[in-house]
């Protein structure tokens, strides 16, 4: 099962955009008028995964060769092979970070996060481990408010262990279907009032990308002090992200989306363009996902901003 965690990621995420691109939609902001709703909004907060999960960097040989059934089974097979090792190569950190409960940090900031915003009328916020649709869409069913913010999160490494990642994926959703349409349409990007993706990647000072075992002893060095500083770190990035969305206009939220001749990132295997950058610290529009990423090098004597 373990070894299926890379894929599992996705799963819910596939649901979400179905056949649309994100680069189509045009729903990453809320305008001013639409940011109040009468009665407010319940939030579901989804966290997946119970441990630290690796990450790999997927082969890709399929599309590189224009597509066929022989690529396809050796990028299975890559992707299975480097799955494995990673898991194997995770497990000290692992082990370091016994007792480390994400949840309840993630849903007690995105609670204040929402109240902080005055006009989110935050109201019955619930946890899940259960990142199903049929428990997304039974969530949304029941909800005792016209629309429901679903927070998506997940924490791991990079493929070389040398950064925490903590990802959150953020949307609106009706209660009501669309005219005309069935229920399962409310969680077609197109009708979603809103929709973004960040993610915030700390890295740890040093690091050498070419020993993941060197990078792991690291992070887990005192109980993994570092990694759990790290991911509460990143835990907050997201946080000061997510609001920063929610307060776009449609012009601003237009403007990040465009290269508009900004510098392309260097960030190994990050694709996307600098939206602001300062020593120790990137800000990337990707691509790929339209996906804001913050990357910093971590401080291990800087506590998370409060």
């Amino acid at each position: 099962m373990k070894m299926q965690s890379w894929r599992a990621a996705a799963c819910l995420l596939g649901v979400i955009v179905s056949n649309s691109s994100f680069g189509a939609i045009k729903n990453n902001f809320i305008a001013p008028e639409a940011r109040s709703v009468e009665g407010g909004r319940e939030v579901q907060i989804i966290v997946g995964q119970a441990e630290i999960r690796p990450n790999i960097n997927i082969s890709n040989m399929t599309a590189a060769a224009g597509g066929g059934l022989l690529f396809a089974l050796i990028d299975a097979g890559v992707n299975n092979a480097r799955a494995k090792k990673a898991e194997e190569a995770v497990v000290p950190l692992r082990e370091a970070m016994t007792g480390f409960d994400f949840d309840p940090q993630a849903q007690q900031l995105s609670s204040t996060t929402l109240a902080s915003l005055g006009w989110f009328d935050p109201k019955q916020v619930r946890l899940t481990k259960d990142e199903s649709a049929p428990a997304l869409k039974a969530a949304i069913d029941g909800a005792a408010t016209p629309q429901i913010m679903v927070l998506r999160y997940s924490y791991e490494t990079n493929a070389e262990f040398s950064a925490m990642v903590v990802s959150l994926d953020a949307m609106l959703v009706n209660k009501a279907a669309p005219a005309g349409k069935k229920p399962d349409a409310r969680l077609q990007a197109k009708y979603l009032p809103y929709h973004q993706a960040v993610r915030s990647m700390i890295r740890l000072p040093g690091a050498n990308d070419k020993d993941p075992a060197g990078n792991v002893k690291a992070w887990s060095a005192d109980g993994a002090k570092p990694a759990r500083a790290a991911i509460e770190l990143g835990l907050q990035r997201c946080q000061e992200l997510l609001q920063r969305s929610l307060a776009l206009s449609a012009a601003d939220a237009a403007s990040i989306s465009k290269r508009n001749k900004r510098k392309m990132t260097s960030i190994p295997n990050v694709i996307g363009w600098e939206l602001e950058s300062q020593p120790g610290t990137t800000l990337v529009f990707e691509t790929l996902t339209a996906s804001l990423l913050q990357v910093e090098d971590f401080k291990p004597t800087a506590a998370p901003a409060q």
